[in-house]
């Protein structure tokens, strides 16, 4: 068995999957429509939306596989990724490379394998949309030109996805992007039972700032406390903007005690960009900080409730 090579770009290839923030998420129509389509469309029992992070093949979308992931150095995928085209294998018994790949082997017992490279914006591969077969067979021509239609597809969704996760004004992720990316953090944690930390933080006073100096005043605002954010809290660390003035920080193996530090750091930014830009007012926030408990929390939206109830409980106190 010949073990894929990793692509010349695999610092930026992986560091551009990560960012996407979509491994480990919750299975998506959109992506399950088009293996779905490509299944039926191309006569195969198998179609998958696969992403290749360092070590493992993840399906975003699986159709005739019951597996969620396996080991990179066993993929198909991982050569695919080497590829500009479509890779394709007519009969894998009878290929050096993975006659004797525990997946021609064993089940699925794989015979037929072809996918096409689904490439980000800044040219990495960093998936496959993919077929396989248990005969061995080839592709036609019209149906080579089906697969790479719908890889352009999964392509557009994975940009369309991004977009749709992202708020606006500020950058960070939106309700639908921390929702999205929670259940990742939340299913490490099922893995690992490391402490996962949500932060809910409102800014003090934001509508006094917003009617008394403007509505680009109050973006500016929202846009420096995202960015104090970004500085006082860590890369893996994911950052939202929920609605107006409230923002969201969940962290992954941190505790409640843990976030205390970083809470200073970005109140510590706030006094620095209002002295800075000479501001007459002055740029503070309420939290509420819960650690996740499976006994307590069966969803993040559990742990925003219980840290939206702390959050009002210190803005009464504070008064």
């Amino acid at each position: 068995m010949k073990t894929p090579e990793h692509p010349l770009e695999e610092v930026q290839r992986v560091s551009t999957l990560k960012a996407l923030r979509i491994l480990d998420t919750p299975t998506e129509e959109n992506f399950d429509r088009v293996t779905r389509i490509t299944s039926i469309s191309l006569g195969v029992p198998i179609a998958l939306v696969s992403l290749i992070d360092s070590n493992r093949q993840w399906f975003k979308s699986n159709i005739g596989m019951d597996i969620a992931e396996i080991p990179r150095d066993i993929s198909f995928c991982g050569h695919t990724i080497l590829e500009e085209g479509i890779f394709e294998i007519e009969d894998a018994s009878k290929d050096v490379r993975f006659v004797d790949n525990p997946l021609v082997i064993e089940k699925p017992h794989i015979r037929f394998y072809a996918g096409r490279p689904l490439q980000a914006q800044n040219g990495t591969n960093l998936g496959t949309l993919s077929v396989m077969d248990v005969v061995p067979r080839q592709l036609t021509s019209d149906q080579r030109i089906l697969l790479d239609d719908f890889a352009v597809f999964v392509e557009r969704e994975l940009s369309i996805s991004q977009l749709a996760m992202t708020d606006e004004l500020t950058g960070l992720h939106n309700r639908r992007g921390l929702m999205m990316q929670s259940q990742y953090h939340l299913n490490i944690y099922k893995r690992t039972f490391r402490p996962v930390t949500l932060v809910a933080m409102n800014i003090n006073a934001f509508k006094t700032i917003n009617d008394n100096c403007g509505q680009d005043e109050g973006d500016q605002v929202l846009k420096s406390f995202a960015a104090g954010l970004s500085e006082s809290f860590r890369d893996t660390d994911i950052l939202a903007r929920l609605t107006g003035d409230e923002f969201i920080v969940l962290q992954y193996n941190s505790t409640e005690r843990h976030s205390n530090q970083p809470i200073e750091r970005l109140q510590e930014y706030l006094n620095t960009w209002c002295d800075r830009e000479r501001k007459a007012y002055n740029l503070t926030f309420t939290y509420g900080v819960v650690e996740y408990d499976p006994s307590m929390h069966q969803s993040v939206e559990d742990m925003l409730v219980e840290a939206d109830k702390k959050m009002y409980e210190s803005k009464k106190t504070s008064k």
